[in-house]
């Protein structure tokens, strides 16, 4: 089931909000090629895009994190780095998966990707709901400062 932007996914900052949107594109764009049979090339390829999105993502949100002084970025940077490491051992799995498929003449054979969607959308939207919106009050009260120096 594709993933629906709310406003309470918001963080406060337009730079991780757009990052957030744009990842929930690609899992929505992951899953619908899926349901439609796309071959595993261009499966492989939006699988590449969301892992290298989800990189560049996570050194944003890192940098952020260190301007602002947020006082849990080590902890978070440890979930980044386990997500990462996570999406590198999925992406085996289903690439394994997948040689076999190829292997006995199936070109898509998309109930491998079924767990793999489900896990994360999960973990996108709690990561999101949870983890980044601690971040958030810390987001506003450095905007707010900053807005007061402007003064």
């Amino acid at each position: 089931m594709p993933i629906q932007w709310r406003d309470k996914m918001s963080v406060g900052s337009r730079v991780l909000d757009e990052d957030h949107k744009r990842l929930i594109d690609i899992l929505n764009t992951f899953e619908q090629m899926t349901r439609n049979g796309a071959s595993f090339e261009a499966l492989d390829q939006i699988f590449q895009e969301l892992a290298d999105y989800t990189r560049d993502h996570f050194a944003r949100e890192e940098r952020i994190q260190q301007e602002i002084n947020y006082p849990l970025r080590q902890t978070h940077q440890e979930q980044h780095r386990a997500m990462v490491a996570w999406l590198l051992k999925a992406y085996k799995t289903y690439k394994a998966r997948r040689q076999a498929a190829e292997a006995r003449g199936v070109s898509s054979d998309h109930d491998c990707y079924e767990e793999l969607l489900s896990i994360l959308n999960t973990w996108l939207t709690r990561h999101i709901l949870q983890e980044d919106m601690k971040l958030k009050p810390h987001l506003q009260r450095h905007l707010e400062a900053a807005a007061m120096s402007d003064v």
